[in-house]
């Protein structure tokens, strides 16, 4: 179900004519991406798990958008690492950037 609900919030985003539904595709696609849901369906996609159309059965929007969201997840992870802070991307939850700061300051 949700695999659906991505491609056509995707295909809405980069196909409907009007801006109404684009903003809410948008909207949907941000929640999915910050989901920790989204690791599985953004490397399923990427697979060709996805279907819905092209050449190895998904869209190429589809497969940016999972690609982005792994890159970014992956970063966001990484960096909470680094600084001890997990991030919303390793299905966490997200810190605020002042508890960051205290952190790095060794102030808290």
């Amino acid at each position: 179900m949700e695999a659906a609900q991505l491609l056509e919030a995707v295909r809405v985003l980069y196909h409907a004519p009007d801006d109404g539904s684009k903003r809410a595709a948008s909207i949907w696609l941000e929640d999915w991406q910050a989901s920790p849901g989204a690791w599985d369906l953004a490397a399923a996609v990427l697979r060709g798990d996805g279907g819905g159309g092209g050449a190895d059965g998904v869209p190429v929007e589809a497969r940016y958008l999972a690609a982005q969201t792994l890159r970014t997840k992956v970063s966001l992870c990484i960096w909470g690492v680094f600084v001890r802070v997990p991030g919303p991307a390793c299905g966490r939850p997200r810190a605020r950037h002042d508890d960051v700061r205290v952190r790095e300051r060794g102030d808290a």
